[in-house]
């Protein structure tokens, strides 16, 4: 069982991950904005009107919303923890061990499940 000094620094953990995620996927959508904005030349000019910006953000979806694995698998760890089933394996139910959930908060597998979990 998770102490609460334990549960706390996961859930420290956790944020973090999630803020790398976000600021990843961030990174992501403003590289393509740039990329289309290229290829459309309009780099070329010294200074583009921001209409023209918002115009190719917009042509080009870049702003719809984006699934990013670590946050969805950050989700279902809320989830669980919110359940009261954070810390258990999904497949047999026993305790995932403190150090695991140290290194990857996310993980949803006891040690013994995990390579089960992956093949």
């Amino acid at each position: 069982m998770l102490s609460v000094t334990d549960l706390g620094t996961i859930k420290l953990a956790m944020l973090r991950k999630l803020d790398a995620a976000l600021q990843q996927s961030y990174r992501q959508t403003l590289l393509e904005v740039l990329n289309e904005l290229r290829m459309r030349s309009i780099v070329a000019q010294p200074d583009p009107t921001p209409d023209k910006v918002f115009s190719v953000i917009l042509q080009a979806r870049i702003l719809t919303y984006k699934s990013v694995p670590a946050t969805s698998q950050l989700r279902d760890a809320l989830e669980r923890m919110v359940r009261g089933k954070y810390g258990l394996c999904l497949r047999c139910g026993k305790d995932i061990p403190v150090e695991l959930l140290m290194n990857d908060p996310t993980q949803p597998y006891c040690t013994l499940c995990q390579p089960s979990a992956n093949g």
